[in-house]
């Protein structure tokens, strides 16, 4: 970008978006607009589609049992799976969406890339512990179920009947919970605390 005076009060900007040269500021937002709206579609696009392969990868994986026959998966894992993709899907479409947000946050580039780019891929990584916490809050659900209790209420119920229960099984199936509460909890206050301490 290159400023030339012409006369005394006037200057004319001079500036290269790919091998075109614009002569306009109108231009210039006109062009990187259009630009930063294809680099969000693009990465939406991409972000949609890895969200899908992992989430039929995962299935794939927990579905194949040993060589020599196929293990039907669990309810709880086959839910919790949906629930995580469900998650991730909806987290990175509402990022993706609000650009001047994530770019105010995290800046417009990581690793010399659009930051739309990155970000499927460290969402991922981010939301990963959310998988053992979703497959947990399933079989916990499915528990209550089966015992007749419903709602909140039934929910809480069971995991402090499992929590004091001496079945392995069951305990294993509340601390799941416990930490889906709490990694959401750290996850989110994290996010609250920075957004405020930056002024979004």
């Amino acid at each position: 970008m290159k400023y030339f005076d012409i006369g005394s009060n006037k200057k004319v900007v001079d500036v290269v978006l790919g091998e075109e040269q614009v002569l306009s500021y109108d231009e210039v937002i006109k062009h990187t607009t259009e630009k930063v709206a294809k680099d969000r579609q693009s990465a939406i696009g991409f972000g949609t589609i890895g969200a899908l392969l992992i989430f039929v990868g995962g299935l794939a994986r927990l579905a194949r049992g040993s060589s020599q026959a196929l293990a039907v998966p669990k309810p709880e894992t086959t839910i919790g799976a949906a629930l995580w993709a469900l998650l991730y899907g909806t987290a990175l479409v509402v990022i993706l969406t609000e650009p001047a947000i994530l770019h105010r946050a995290f800046g417009a580039k990581v690793f010399q890339l659009p930051i739309e780019y990155v970000l499927p891929a460290a969402l991922a990584l981010l939301f990963l512990p959310f998988w053992p916490g979703f497959i947990g809050l399933a079989s916990l659900t499915l528990h209550a179920l089966r015992k007749g209790r419903g709602g909140k209420l039934g929910l809480v119920l069971e995991m402090v009947s499992a929590l004091a229960s001496g079945t392995p099984a069951e305990r294993r199936m509340a601390i799941k919970m416990l930490w889906l509460l709490a990694y959401f909890a750290l996850l989110f206050g994290g996010w609250i605390f920075y957004a405020a301490m930056i002024g979004i």
